[in-house]
């Protein structure tokens, strides 16, 4: 665990919190008592019913499901719907090709006896790119269960297609909140900002969704989880989040500089942009291919805006028919 203040260049305050796992933030959580500051816990709060905010009934209920990562009917969900597109993720691969030379590890015989320089193969692989991506699970308490599972597999999807290009993803969860001193004084314009990072997977390990699929898809694990752990933060002024837990941080280009990495894509606040379909919806509602379509191009499009197609060499991915397709991305 990191944890650290750092005092801005526009006289904000950064509270930064990073855990290098899953592991690292559950020892956190189960080790640190609460800060006397919050007098009223929103994390443990108890309900009759998996609710619209949290999706669960108790506070011990989210955490196990943090711990275990095991959801077998929704991981079910996610997994097939993938497959549903995989045939058309897989014909977007292009990885290596052969191209004629003048050395390889080929010969092509009949150009060979023709005496043409370019007689054999080699293997020309494409460039391989390092992408980091930023998930912000940050959302205003009226983004709807459905919303946040919608956001969680269009970037499972992400993921699953830039590897499949040949590119290598390096990915975290981050939870990223900014407030003010409990007096509103806004005179200065000062804001602070608390950061809690989760590193969830590096350039060369896969994805697995199994240990992803409740920070990515659940409503739980900002409600909850974070919730809790920014009751047990004993920074100084932890005041100013007790009424009210903070609100979502100002910009994309405010986040990257906050995190220390300019060159990312980060995929926050995207839910307010969905289709109105996506308004609503509990939080075991199913997510369907109509899901997808109504929604795959804005995603895409909001993350363009940072940059995506260059990363694809020129190209961006749309949803077309039923299917993906990687085509010359055009500027408006």
């Amino acid at each position: 665990m990191i944890k650290k203040e750092v005092k801005l260049e526009n006289g904000t305050t950064l509270y930064y919190v990073e855990f290098d796992n899953v592991d690292d933030m559950l020892n956190f959580i189960t080790n640190t008592p609460y800060n006397s500051k919050f007098s009223s816990r929103a994390s443990t709060i108890k309900s009759d019913k998996r609710n619209y905010l949290t999706g669960t009934k108790t506070f011990e209920e989210a955490l196990e499901l943090f711990r275990h990562g095991i959801f077998t009917n929704e991981v079910e969900e996610l997994i097939n719907l993938k497959k549903d597109l995989e045939l058309n993720i897989n014909n977007l691969v292009k990885g290596r090709k052969n191209v004629r030379s003048i050395y390889g590890y080929r010969s092509d015989v009949p150009r060979f006896i023709m005496g043409q320089n370019d007689s054999m193969y080699k293997i020309i692989r494409d460039k391989v790119n390092f992408i980091n991506i930023i998930y912000n699970v940050t959302a205003h308490g009226r983004v709807s269960p459905k919303a946040v599972k919608i956001k969680g597999l269009l970037t499972y999807l992400l993921i699953a297609i830039l590897e499949s290009l040949n590119n290598r993803v390096n990915f975290d969860f981050l939870a990223c909140s900014g407030t003010i001193p409990p007096n509103g004084d806004l005179s200065n314009g000062i804001t602070n900002n608390l950061v809690i990072k989760l590193n969830i997977k590096r350039f060369s390990n896969k994805f697995d969704i199994n240990s992803a699929y409740f920070p990515l898809c659940h409503p739980a694990y900002l409600r909850r989880i974070i919730f809790n752990v920014i009751e047990k933060l004993d920074f100084e002024h932890m005041d100013y989040w007790a009424n009210q837990y903070g609100s979502n941080c100002q910009s994309i280009e405010d986040i990257k500089n906050m995190v220390g990495v300019k060159n990312s894509i980060v995929i926050s606040r995207l839910e307010n942009k969905f289709s109105n379909n996506l308004a609503t919806g509990d939080v075991d509602e199913k997510i369907t291919i109509e899901d997808i379509k109504d929604n795959f191009n804005i995603f895409i499009d909001s993350l363009n805006e940072q940059g995506l197609y260059d990363l694809l060499n020129g190209n961006t991915l749309a949803f077309e028919e039923n299917r993906i397709v990687l085509r010359k991305y055009k500027k408006n």
